[in-house]
């Protein structure tokens, strides 16, 4: 501490090696400066030094130091590390050449976004950059040294680390909508979508909805890409095929079962499809036929009809749906004609005579019999209808006709 005296001109200072030997005085220009550099000292030597201060007069010299050892000076650091860029939250390992002993070797980044454990630079965010230096400590033998220049890294943008995709279905039946929906990509830069090819499909992309729809099916091919951001770049272009498959349909029967139905009736089908194609009819079993789209019964019985659509390259076929219609026998009515039923007295030894009944089927088998009820044998008949008079009595004939599969 130098001494308070408002006529302090200079110091004087004084080293030596050996306390007890001669002491050796600093040359300098004359100064009231408390600090002062000393040089000509040698490394690796210990040293004593005592000070003097000057107001016309010479004070007495200060308390001699403790020993000052000095140091030797280190080899210059130079940088072997020449990038200058680094990608977004990349890293780098800092590496210098030169220095001496075991100081620690010290890197430090001017901006905070870079980071710096040991000597790995992690960067920030792209559009920054970091000025790096670099220093090596002090230790028992060598003095503390800093590197001479310093170097700037520029942090970039760096590519997506994977390409985006299609994450929503795969596929959509011809008539509805899909929504699309896309993973991957990096960063936070929006995901637009687009039709690359649509193919048979005629697909077309709402682009702020992301909704695709089709007016065809087939193969729609879409493509998806994130966009840049403040750390990445634009991403590769991401494809994927969306098949547009044909859509169901059913079909419903409309048309009612008759009520009665019986054999020689008709009925006349209707059915309706959700894909709004006409259906078509067929018999799937039974003795009744179509044509035209008229159901004739030619028998009683069960008649199976089946509706049906073969479907298009818009529609699947429809499943079969069946209409079941028992049909009944018709009531067949026997009756004879007004001259037969005439004739209602004969006598004995009259001739032969014919007698004749109808039926309301023109297909039916008229027979004849004589009745039980007749007395005396009075008569017989052919199955033809031909009555012979045998005696006196009572003479009944019966009329019967067989029936079949339709009456």
């Amino acid at each position: 501490t130098a001494p308070s005296s408002p006529n302090l001109t200079d110091f004087k200072v004084e080293y030596t090696t050996n306390v007890n030997g001669s002491w050796t005085n600093v040359a300098h220009t004359a100064s009231t400066s408390t600090t002062m550099n000393v040089s000509g000292l040698t490394s690796g030597s210990t040293y004593y030094f005592r000070v003097s201060a000057l107001n016309g007069n010479l004070s007495s010299a200060s308390v001699v130091t403790e020993p000052v050892y000095i140091k030797y000076p280190q080899v210059p650091l130079a940088w072997i590390t020449t990038n200058t860029t680094l990608t977004a939250f990349g890293t780098l390992t800092l590496a210098v050449s030169g220095g001496s002993g075991n100081g620690l070797l010290r890197f430090d980044s001017s901006n905070p976004s870079c980071t710096i454990t040991g000597n790995i630079l992690t960067a920030g965010n792209a559009g920054t950059s970091c000025t790096i230096s670099a220093s090596k400590g002090a230790d028992n033998t060598y003095g503390s040294i800093g590197i001479g220049s310093t170097i700037t890294i520029t942090v970039v943008k760096k590519n997506q680390a994977t390409t985006p995709y299609i994450s929503s279905a795969t596929s959509m039946i011809y008539g509805s909508n899909l929504t699309l929906e896309a993973l991957g990509g990096s960063g936070i830069g929006n995901l637009s979508y687009a039709v690359d090819n649509a193919g048979t499909t005629g697909c077309s992309l709402n682009p702020s909805t992301r909704v695709l729809s089709a007016t065809s099916t087939g193969t729609c091919r879409v493509s998806v890409q994130r966009g840049a951001s403040t750390n990445y770049f634009v991403s590769t272009i991401g494809y994927q095929d969306i098949v547009v498959n044909p859509a169901p349909q059913t079909i419903t029967f409309t048309s009612s079962i008759p009520t009665n139905p019986i054999a020689g009736a008709t009925y006349i089908p209707s059915a309706t499809s959700t894909s709004g194609l006409a259906a078509s009819f067929s018999i799937q079993s039974g003795s009744c036929t179509i044509s035209a789209g008229t159901v004739p019964f030619a028998t009683s019985g069960s008649c199976v009809i089946s509706a049906s659509n073969a479907g298009t390259s818009l529609y699947s076929a429809a499943a079969n749906v069946f209409q079941t219609i028992s049909v009944g026998q018709r009531n067949q009515v026997l009756e004879f004609t007004s001259a037969s039923r005439g004739i209602t007295q004969k006598t004995f030894g009259d001739s032969a005579f014919l007698i004749e009944a109808t039926s309301s089927e023109s297909a039916a088998n008229v027979t004849y019999s004589v009745h039980s009820s007749t007395t005396n044998s009075a008569c017989s008949v052919t199955s033809a209808g031909l009555v012979s008079v045998l005696d006196v009595g009572r003479c009944v004939i019966e009329a019967n006709a067989a029936s079949s599969s339709a009456f």
